[in-house]
């Protein structure tokens, strides 16, 4: 089972886009896919129209049930949910490091029932968003076409080294640019990105389509909203890519281990109060 977290430091930058429609390209290619909905604002919930259980999502992220049984059924065949709840916003500010714990806790307990698990993140750095990462394999970061969204790729890539302490099985970030146009600034903003990171740049561009946005208000992934358009044919071509990708395995750290490098880091992050 390969674990997917979807983030950026920047809203606006793709990343519910990216999460929802890269899980429903998978499945319609045939692998079980899983997505965690972790951004408080729940657009990826909303997307694909599923509710959360708070009660639920309190007992399975603090590790006293099975995340595994909140999942419930999407109207896209081999895609299930387990959906956000506004339960997330009061754990990050009641339980704070307890709550990545628990996070990666019960990422890393799922078990082999999907071929992926797509996370989609909070846009920014927080306890929630730090839990995902502690507990994944792979690391999608879509990055808008446009020299602002410049900034929310980097403050995540400056963070690898640190949170690759907490967790050494995180060793494949793809960095996959979005919203792509025919614009010379597009352009530009792209060659930068393969300039500055030409290891982990994917050979996908996501393009520019209003059709995207339509979907969403659909509630329907691109897959089945718009089959033929542009958005759908690039997250297929991204699919793929993630599927011709081999990870590399890590050894997991003891629950005791990953306890004492999250407090070392902790002790040297400033993380905002919510």
């Amino acid at each position: 089972m390969r674990t997917v977290a979807v983030v950026n430091r920047k809203g606006g930058s793709g990343k519910t886009t990216t999460a929802v429609n890269t899980a429903a390209a998978l499945a319609e290619a045939g692998h079980g896919v899983l997505i965690l909905d972790l951004d408080p604002q729940g657009s990826a919930s909303e997307w694909l129209d599923r509710d959360g259980d708070s009660r639920g999502l309190s007992e399975a992220y603090m590790g006293r049930s099975d995340l595994a049984r909140l999942a419930v059924k999407t109207d896209t065949p081999g895609l299930d949910i387990v959906p956000a709840d506004p339960w997330l916003v009061t754990a990050e500010r009641t339980l704070l490091g307890e709550v990545s714990l628990g996070i990666s806790r019960a990422i890393g307990g799922l078990p082999e029932r999907w071929s992926f698990v797509v996370v989609d993140c909070p846009p920014s750095l927080s306890y929630l968003s730090i839990g995902v990462l502690m507990g994944v394999r792979e690391l999608v970061i879509p990055v808008e076409a446009h020299s602002m969204a410049l900034t929310g790729a980097d403050a995540v890539i400056d963070e690898l080294p640190a949170v690759q302490g907490l967790n050494p099985g995180l060793v494949t970030v793809h960095l996959l640019p979005c919203r792509v146009s025919r614009t010379l600034h597009s352009r530009a903003v792209v060659e930068t990105l393969e300039e500055d990171y030409p290891e982990i740049v994917t050979r996908t561009r996501i393009r520019e389509t209003i059709k995207l946005a339509e979907a969403a208000e659909a509630r329907q992934p691109i897959t089945s909203f718009a089959s033929s358009s542009a958005g759908a044919l690039d997250y297929r071509a991204f699919a793929q890519e993630l599927l011709a990708r081999a990870t590399v395995a890590a050894t997991d750290k003891t629950p005791d281990e990953s306890r004492r490098w999250f407090d070392r880091w902790r002790s040297n992050v400033s993380i905002p109060a919510r």
